[in-house]
């Protein structure tokens, strides 16, 4: 609770500084974060190969994708009967809207 409360007062307190001054101390806290990694033991999962960059190419071997041929294979096998694809889209559109809202 106490972290939260001091969290909160902090960003007040940021929010009032000028751009180059937020800029300077975004800077800082990277420089600080950077350090702190220095000086741990890297995990292993950031060493495993899930950080190593892959091609599509060898995501697609190993996930053994295969293309679609038939869009049909996309489409599901049952819509429900009470609902229309127009109740779908009102429904996704309302969805939209309230996630757009200040909380």
């Amino acid at each position: 609770m106490q972290t939260t409360v001091m969290f909160n007062q902090a960003m007040t307190i940021i929010k009032q500084l000028s751009l180059a001054e937020q800029l300077r101390l975004l800077e800082w806290l990277i420089k600080q974060i950077t350090n702190l990694f220095k000086l741990s033991e890297p995990s292993p999962q950031m060493t495993s190969s899930f950080w190593q960059a892959k091609s599509l190419a060898e995501h697609i071997q190993e996930q053994h994708g295969q293309p679609i041929t038939n869009l049909n294979e996309l489409a599901m096998s049952s819509w429900p009967s009470d609902q229309t694809a127009d109740d779908f889209i009102a429904f996704t559109q309302t969805q939209r809207q309230l996630g757009e809202q200040p909380q």
